[in-house]
């Protein structure tokens, strides 16, 4: 995936700047590059990073050139600084942080189902909470998975990326999830599966479904 975005914005990147090289201003062909650079970079950067914040000053900037005249496009007043800014996403995605950024959004994500496991939890609904939980809990461990190079047989599961990260410990290969996590993790993982197979009859209180959210958090925060 990280490579297919650097390929994306290295084309993006050459597009724009053979564009501002050529000193052509006009509306229509400016126009929808800086939409694709724009939309480019919201569908990679998360909310409130610097890059998104210094693409929207420069906007500003543009609006503000041209306060009190009608133009139909008042960023291309500040095209050199939006390009800059493009340039600069680029050159942080050659730098490795793709995949910090793809990492980062993921683990936003799983926190956020984490927190919804918690409110269901304390309003009393055990199953619900459960099945969330496990979920978060198994995209997490397929990614830990991902990132130590790990294979499992068939498809995934809480229980196969369990012995998929025991065994690379055994081999020496993996540290970061230890004998004591897996053992949890094994509970963690049958309290999902009975609570999504056979939630009439799921034994675990919402006190209980509590505890395992906030150990499933720990467990998340120490690894990621």
């Amino acid at each position: 995936m990280d490579t297919h975005i650097l390929e994306w914005f290295e084309k993006l990147e050459k597009s724009a700047t053979d564009l501002r090289d050529s000193r052509t201003s006009e509306v229509h062909t400016w126009a929808p590059v800086l939409t694709e650079l724009h939309s480019a970079l919201d569908s990679v950067f998360p909310p409130n990073h610097v890059i998104l914040k210094r693409w929207e000053d420069a906007r500003a900037h543009g609006r503000e050139s041209v306060r009190g005249h009608d133009h139909q496009l008042p960023e291309r007043w500040v095209i050199p600084e939006l390009v800059g800014v493009f340039q600069t996403a680029v050159k942080l995605l050659k730098d490795g942080h793709a995949r910090r950024l793809a990492d980062g959004i993921r683990a936003e994500t799983i926190g956020h189902c984490l927190d919804q496991a918690d409110a269901l939890a304390r309003s009393g609904y055990a199953v619900a909470a459960m099945v969330l939980a496990g979920g978060a809990l198994e995209t997490h461990l397929r990614n830990l998975c991902a990132r130590f190079g790990l294979t499992w047989p068939g498809e995934g599961s809480i229980a196969k990326y369990n012995q998929a990260l025991g065994q690379a410990r055994n081999l020496g290969t993996q540290e970061l999830v230890t004998s004591s996590d897996s053992s949890l993790i094994e509970s963690w993982g049958k309290d999902r599966n009975e609570a999504a197979h056979t939630p009439a009859t799921f034994s675990r209180s919402a006190t209980d479904v509590l505890a395992a959210v906030e150990g499933i958090k720990q467990f998340l925060a120490r690894t990621e």
